[in-house]
């Protein structure tokens, strides 16, 4: 018969259950989960900051010095169009979010900011208008499942 402890020099440590399993101390503190951008939602958003990007690097007349990621990194990116809508109130939030300067602050979070809030607010139009179709047309839900 197969014994581990054969092969092992020391002895095999067993965790033994708690004499009371209901033991509060023993039950793990679920931790509160972080609340991401929903999924759906991400590549829109991701297309809106690009083509701010872009036109941004266009408007500017040294732009070949500059290249879009100097204004937000690739990481920096993915963290603004993860980052859960309801938690962005201001600029600062922005800056906060992405753990940038004041200086950067200023020149950009603002300009951030619009983007990431106006696209929140097309998005709650569509919604919204999309809702009322499938009110309008009764039918339509039947298609829909």
């Amino acid at each position: 018969m197969f014994d581990l402890q054969d092969f092992i020099p020391g002895a095999i440590f067993i965790e033994l259950p708690p004499d009371n399993a209901t033991d509060t101390t023993s039950l793990k503190q679920k931790k509160p989960t972080k609340v991401y951008h929903p999924v759906k939602d991400r590549p829109s958003l991701d297309f809106c900051l690009i083509l701010f990007l872009e036109c941004e690097d266009a408007s500017y007349p040294l732009h070949a010095f500059r290249p879009p990621y100097f204004i937000l990194s690739n990481t920096q990116h993915m963290k603004l169009v993860h980052a859960n809508p309801k938690e962005i109130k201001s600029a600062e939030d922005v800056q906060h979010i992405l753990e940038e300067s004041d200086q950067w602050r200023l020149k950009w979070a603002e300009k951030l900011y619009t983007v990431v809030m106006d696209y929140e607010q097309d998005l709650a139009t569509m919604k919204s208008r999309s809702k009322k179709c499938l009110v309008a047309l009764p039918h339509m839900k039947r298609l829909k499942n």
